[in-house]
């Protein structure tokens, strides 16, 4: 998670309340005590084994994603470029952010390595999630550049493709340097923290709003406009050859109109391209749907609607899961892509053959005619 909105939820403990007098009766208080201990333990523990189970399957997921890639035929495409990033990115995460946050999870947030690898660590651990998040945007307005202005693409694809990347990676440093700022090292007795500390709540209000922003509100308008170009683009597209093919094929028979129909969109768009975009939008759907619960239960108890409650612990870890989604979707994508390709060499050596053997009989009958 991000150490911008975590931030929130840790420091909350400085801040002093005032006492309340209360005249429960003692062994009552007693209950209720050793029955919040308890709840708090089991999710404690669920909370630590979701988070290694987390990090073991991202960075083994994501390790394999880059393997395949390095190794594909296709290593050079524009897709598979962002993918490569995109898995290093959602690698570097599993290892700065979950694996770490399992780590304090077992030190019960104790930090023990001083304030410079504090602030060291902060900055990585925003560094590549902004990272993960930010390629994810380039990669949709490359999907919609792609099919708005394919002859730009084809003419500068490497130069635009290589500095969309280097721009995610350096706004996403940008980004993170405030974290490094603004987290310290707090004590409480012989314990230190790693935290940001707010004495007045109307800043971690801004200091969310701002993490809200960066981190999902600008990257899904970013993806949510570039597809909704991109589907405009590919609908007029479609409507204009529909209209060409109509006045080209007045005298064409109905059976033969409708499968002309049937392949205009095809002839709009390659079936490359068409799968590419396929995934890429199964890719950002999958970032939507990962962190949309946790920023909407943020927003609520940031601003006082809900109160703060163990179950947040699954909303909270589910973002996560969009790190394991990217590489489960490249593995599904993969995986039929390979299947059609080998139905079509399948069908291609079936075909290779069958023409092998008519040209063998029918050499064989024009020998014995002439014979």
């Amino acid at each position: 998670m991000s150490s911008l909105v975590t931030a929130h939820y840790t420091a909350q403990a400085d801040l002093d309340y005032p006492e309340i007098e209360m005249t429960t009766p003692d062994f009552m208080h007693s209950n209720e005590s050793e029955q919040n201990e308890d709840v708090e333990e089991v999710y404690s523990r669920v909370r630590l084994v979701l988070v290694w189970v987390l990090a073991l399957m991202i960075i083994v997921l994501n390790s394999l994603v880059i393997g395949i890639l390095i190794g594909s035929s296709k290593r050079h495409s524009r897709m598979y470029f962002f993918l490569f990033n995109l898995a290093i990115a959602d690698l570097c995460v599993g290892i700065f952010d979950v694996v770490v946050d399992g780590l304090l999870e077992l030190s019960e947030g104790m930090w023990m390595l001083g304030e410079s690898l504090c602030k060291i660590h902060m900055f990585f651990k925003d560094f590549v999630l902004y990272a993960s998040i930010y390629i994810l945007a380039v990669m949709s307005i490359d999907r919609a550049l792609i099919v708005s202005k394919p002859l730009q693409r084809l003419q500068n694809g490497r130069r635009l493709r290589w500095t969309a990347v280097l721009t995610s990676w350096g706004l996403s440093a940008v980004l993170s340097i405030p974290s490094a700022i603004l987290h310290k090292i707090s004590d409480h007795g012989d314990v230190q923290f790693c935290h940001i500390q707010f004495e007045d709540p109307k800043w971690w209000k801004i200091l969310f709003m701002a993490t809200f922003s960066s981190v999902f509100l600008i990257p899904v308008i970013i993806i949510v406009s570039s597809y909704t170009i991109l589907i405009f683009v590919l609908c007029r597209r479609n409507a204009d050859l529909r209209l060409k093919e109509t006045r080209n094929s007045a005298k064409l028979s109905n059976r033969t109109l409708r499968q002309t129909n049937s392949v205009i969109f095809n002839r709009g768009i390659s079936r490359s391209k068409f799968k590419s975009i396929q995934l890429s939008l199964g890719i950002v759907s999958g970032f939507i749907i990962c962190w949309s619960p946790y920023f909407i239960y943020n927003l609520l108890e940031v601003f006082e609607v809900v109160k703060p409650h163990p179950m947040k612990i699954p909303i909270m870890i589910l973002a996560y899961l969009n790190n394991v989604a990217n590489p489960i979707i490249f593995f599904i994508y993969h995986h039929t892509l390979e299947t059609r390709r080998e139905r079509a060499t399948s069908l291609e050596t079936t075909l290779i053959n069958s023409s092998s053997s008519s040209a063998i009989r029918l050499q064989k009958l024009t020998e014995e005619k002439f014979c």
